[in-house]
């Protein structure tokens, strides 16, 4: 699959493991985009605020113009799919590995209306 993800519902996610918010801004696509640096990160600011606004992680930074510059110095020339494949691979066990913990904690924990009986 080549070409850009959907925004809506992925967007975000990307947020969620380490490197992703790197990606983001060294996928050719954006890196070599001919905008200033001050307006990429603003753009890309509106982007996860429009379309992953509830995947956002609590501690959200948004991207400024320094960051964004240091971001795209470094373009993802060849590795864009590799790296959107690894980081997708990485959300993947981490969304796997939270299901498994909320049934755990589901398991152990008595519902809050019935005393600690459970039924």
């Amino acid at each position: 699959p080549n070409g850009a993800p959907p925004m809506p519902g992925v967007i975000g996610k990307f947020l969620q493991v380490g490197g992703g918010r790197e990606y983001l801004a060294r996928v050719p696509g954006v890196a070599i985009s001919p905008i200033p640096d001050g307006e990429l990160a603003d753009l890309l600011n509106w982007m996860l605020l429009q379309f992953a606004c509830d995947d956002l992680p609590a501690d959200f930074k948004p991207y400024d113009a320094a960051e964004v510059s240091a971001l795209r110095a470094d373009v993802l020339i060849t590795q864009a799919a590799s790296e959107r494949e690894r980081l997708l691979a990485m959300l993947s066990a981490s969304e796997a590995k939270r299901e498994v913990l909320v049934k755990d904690i589901n398991d152990k924990t008595p519902p809050q209306n019935c005393g600690g009986a459970r039924g």
